[in-house]
Parts: C-alpha cells; sequence; structure tokens
C-alpha cells in the first residue's frame, strides 16, 4: 500500500540517523542530494513508496555513508559539530548534576523546593538567551503565544481548583485521575490544534503537548504534598517520588529547550 507522506517521513528519519554521524551542515547537504534523488526518480514516474523501498533503512544508509567519509575513516566522533549528541549529552550530565544536588540537599537537611524552583526559572531564562542568540525562523505571531500562555494557566488554575473541592468533598484519588486525565487530553488537542493551525508544526506541537505533561504532573505531585515543606520529613518512597517528580519536569524543560534549539537550528 503506497502512502503519500512516505517521502517526509523517510527523509526525517534520514536526518535523525544522519545526526549521530555527520554534523547539521553534512546532514542539511545530504538530505537535499536525496531531495534530488527523490524528484529525479518522480520524474521517471516511480511512486515515492518505491525509492523508499529501493533505498533501504535510513539508519543503514546513514552509517555506510559514514563509513565511506572522511570522518568514518578517521574515527573522528562528531560530538562538536552535532546537535543531536550534544543534547544528548547535556541532558545527561544535566541529570548527573541534579542527582548529585538532591543527594548533597538530602544530606544536609535542607528544603529542596525552593532551590529546585529558583534553578528552573534559571533555567528557563538561559534556554531564552540561547533561542534568542540562535537565528531562529518561526512565524508564530505574538496572539497565539498569548493563547499557549493562557491555555497553560488555564490548566494549571483548573487542577488547583479540582484538588481543593476533591480534598474538600473527599471524593478520592479516582476522581482526581479521571478528571486530570481528560484535561490533560483535552488541553493536548487544543494545543495540537493551535500550532497546527497557525504555525502547522506537528513536531513542535507534539514537544510543546510533552513540555505541558510534565509541568501538570509536577504540579499534581506538589499540591498533593502541600502539607510537607521539607524533603527530610518524608518517607522513603515519598522522597523517590519527589527526586523523580523534579528530576522529570527539569529534564523536561530543559530537553524542550534544546529541542526547539535543535530544531530551529536547521532553517536558520
Amino acid at each position: 500500500m503506497q502512502k503519500q507522506n512516505s517521502k517526509k517521513k523517510f527523509l526525517e528519519k534520514l536526518y535523525i540517523s544522519l545526526s549521530f554521524y555527520f554534523g547539521d551542515d553534512d546532514c542539511d547537504s545530504l538530505i537535499k542530494d536525496y531531495e534530488e534523488w527523490f524528484e529525479n526518480e518522480e520524474m521517471a514516474e516511480k511512486s515515492e513508496y518505491e525509492i523508499c523501498s529501493g533505498l533501504g533503512k535510513p539508519f543503514d544508509i546513514a552509517r555506510n555513508l559514514y563509513k565511506d567519509s572522511k570522518e568514518g575513516k578517521e574515527h573522528t566522533f562528531p560530538l562538536k559539530s552535532s546537535v543531536l549528541l550534544q543534547t544528548i549529552a547535556t541532558l545527561v550530565i544535566y541529570y548527573v548534576l541534579c542527582v548529585s544536588l538532591l543527594r548533597y540537599f538530602d544530606k544536609n537537611g535542607w528544603n529542596f523546593y525552593p532551590v529546585a524552583l529558583i534553578a528552573n526559572v534559571l533555567v528557563f531564562v538561559a534556554g531564552l538567551f540561547i533561542l534568542k542568540k540562535s537565528k531562529l525562523t518561526c512565524d508564530m505571531q505574538f496572539k497565539n503565544h498569548l493563547l499557549l500562555i493562557g491555555l497553560f494557566f488555564f490548566i494549571l488554575l483548573t487542577e488547583v481548583f479540582l484538588v481543593m473541592k476533591n480534598n474538600e468533598a473527599g471524593l478520592g484519588s479516582y476522581y482526581v485521575v479521571l478528571v486530570t486525565t481528560a484535561i490533560i487530553i483535552l488541553s493536548c488537542i487544543i494545543i495540537y490544534i493551535i500550532l497546527k493551525k497557525y504555525i502547522i508544526n506537528r513536531e513542535l506541537g507534539f514537544i510543546t503537548i510533552f513540555h505541558i505533561l510534565g509541568i501538570i504532573t509536577c504540579l499534581m505531585y506538589f499540591i498533593n504534598q502541600l502539607h510537607m515543606f521539607y524533603i527530610e520529613r518524608m518517607l522513603g518512597l515519598e522522597k523517590i517520588i519527589a527526586y523523580s517528580s523534579l528530576l522529570y519536569i527539569q529534564t523536561l524543560i530543559f530537553g524542550t529547550i534544546l529541542l526547539l534549539k535543535l530544531k530551529f537550528e536547521r532553517k536558520s
């Protein structure tokens, strides 16, 4: 069965595969070569599905191209030039630092919550600085930013209201889970529609959705733990949940910034 979008999916997978072996400039150049290859094959009245099937797997293509390249023969590691590898390496380093700080604060009996909030603000500001320095080409209008920000605050306020009502009425955790799930699904649909309609960018839409999911997850944990002000007062399992939630949201925030940087730099 032929798929109309097989060419687009193939080139996207090929770009990701190439990013593990080549720098961004080389990836762009190779992708242009394959786009020209598709155009020539289509002029020969071949379908996109037939062309993709004949080329093989994107990862195998990237690996073979790397073996035949100068870098592959010299066995050089492309960490300095590959934004994708830089993103992965930065996330690993950031995760290790977070774990180390959490263990240090726990050992000394310090409150990690304000430190985590300050750290997230600093990371957000640093991310904006990184994005500003990058030559971005995004056609999202100001009103669309306001829509996303307004939707985000609506989600937060709704979550707080529902949890407070649940605590007053004693409806139980199943009520919170069901309502939260419904709100998350509805919010994701709205976010996707906004991004799809105004900037036609599905990949950025999914990144934003996962970002919102992470913030909601962390928020729900904080709301349910408002009576516990210090990590040292928590039990073993609660402490693990606290660590996981904080690391989860920090990684998502930082990862979102880097993924946006990666995506926009391809267009610059």
